[in-house]
């Protein structure tokens, strides 16, 4: 867009491609930070690339049993770069290889109440998901309780199992949700999503002018989910989750 504004020509690089440049190897990956604890990468071979810019996790990628080479042990400079778009193999459209976030909703996910049968499971999923940081036994009955008059608990579950909770508090004039957890190999699957609609529907029943919510600092999963809906930080709290571990508090006024 720069290029474009200033009316100079443009040749588009892939940045792995100038990275491969350097290497001296018949057979190996290119790999580079991606977020959300994943790496873009591509193979190569005596020079050639061998597929498109892909994303996966690392354990993925060096699954592949071929030497890895991330960004920091080269850097994409600036003659590999010119070599590039001198050839045939620069762009001339940005590409985009993460897949979106938005998924539909499985079809075999069932959205209900949340109920005290299904404490026992949900206090197993913060242990396994949360560790230390996750809700007691005694605290997650003591929130529950406050339900349904000043607040809201639901559940998502697939074949008879639960796979995720939510729940939202209601107090003068403000809605605070408590927790939005999603079993691991359910995630990115759009399910969380639908949660978070549901309390932000609930919190609007109730005539609450806000909601609030409390996320931990580097968790790029649920971050963008809050600010897509809407959510905009208002401060920090260190040490919130435990040593070291800070939360961002976030607000969304309705």
């Amino acid at each position: 867009s720069l290029a474009l504004g200033m009316k100079v020509k443009w040749r588009g690089v892939n940045s792995l491609d100038a990275i491969a440049k350097q290497i001296n190897e018949k057979d190996f990956i290119v790999s580079t930070d991606a977020r959300r604890k994943e790496r873009f990468w591509a193979r190569y071979q005596d020079g050639h690339r061998l597929n498109e810019p892909q994303v996966g996790k690392a354990s993925e990628i060096e699954k592949m049993g071929v030497k890895v080479f991330n960004e920091g042990d080269y850097f994409p400079d600036p003659i590999s770069l010119a070599k590039i778009a001198l050839t045939q193999i620069s762009i001339d459209q940005p590409i985009y290889v993460r897949k979106p976030d938005a998924y539909p909703l499985p079809a075999n996910v069932k959205f209900r109440e949340f109920t005290s049968i299904d404490l026992v499971t949900a206090i197993a999923m913060e242990k396994e998901i949360y560790g230390k940081a996750g809700w007691s036994a005694a605290q997650f009955k003591e929130e529950f309780a406050k339900a349904p008059k000043d607040a809201y608990y639901l559940a998502a579950e697939m074949n008879g199992k639960l796979i995720a909770y939510a729940g939202i508090f209601y107090v003068a004039d403000v809605a605070d949700v408590h927790t939005i957890t999603v079993a691991a190999e359910h995630r990115r699957k759009g399910i969380g999503r639908e949660l978070l609609k549901r309390l932000i529907d609930w919190a609007r029943t109730k005539k609450a002018e806000a909601i609030m919510l409390e996320v931990r600092v580097g968790n790029e999963e649920a971050l963008p989910l809050y600010t897509q809906n809407g959510f905009t930080e208002i401060s920090r709290r260190e040490n919130y989750y435990g040593p070291g571990l800070t939360a961002i508090i976030m607000r969304k006024e309705l």
